[in-house]
């Protein structure tokens, strides 16, 4: 079941406990990334920044945290939301959840109006990028080992 954050009045504490438990699985690690620009910047610090501007959703499996997403579908300009994570825990792949995020994420961009999608991953992860080409994603381009990726509604 996908929930969005904003919903469940509450939870931070469980979502904290799953970023730290995937935050190795990230390369680099995902707290790394958060704190590259400011080392006073927190786990909590993030998720309020993505929740404020954007959409945090979860995937939930018996009550527990098995897959999220973050989006951001607030520029109006280029009309372009963005993805900055997608996770599925291990044990958990290769059930669709990344696919039904990813829809969700489709559902939520088109609601406002967003015209394309955009994300990036590491050239590295043939999975992610395997995924996202399922899903109607297009390579952009890549540069330093990086893909970025867009669909269009």
């Amino acid at each position: 079941m996908i929930v969005n954050f904003k919903e469940l009045g509450g939870g931070k504490k469980e979502l904290i406990e799953s970023f730290k438990q995937v935050d190795a699985l990230f390369v680099p690690p995902l707290l790394k990334r958060i704190k590259s620009n400011n080392k006073n910047y927190s786990i909590e610090d993030y998720i309020d920044k993505v929740n404020t501007n954007g959409d945090i959703l979860l995937y939930l499996d018996n009550n527990l945290i098995v897959g999220f997403a973050a989006v951001y579908s607030n520029d109006f300009l280029t009309y372009t939301a963005y993805v900055p994570l997608l996770f599925v825990i291990p044990d958990h792949s290769g059930k669709g959840i990344a696919t039904k995020l990813l829809t969700r994420i489709k559902e939520i961009a088109y609601t406002k109006k967003m015209k394309f999608i955009r994300l990036n991953t590491w050239e590295s992860n043939k999975n992610a990028v395997n995924l996202y080409i399922r899903n109607g994603y297009k390579v952009l381009s890549k540069e330093n080992s990086n893909v970025q990726l867009v669909l269009t509604l």
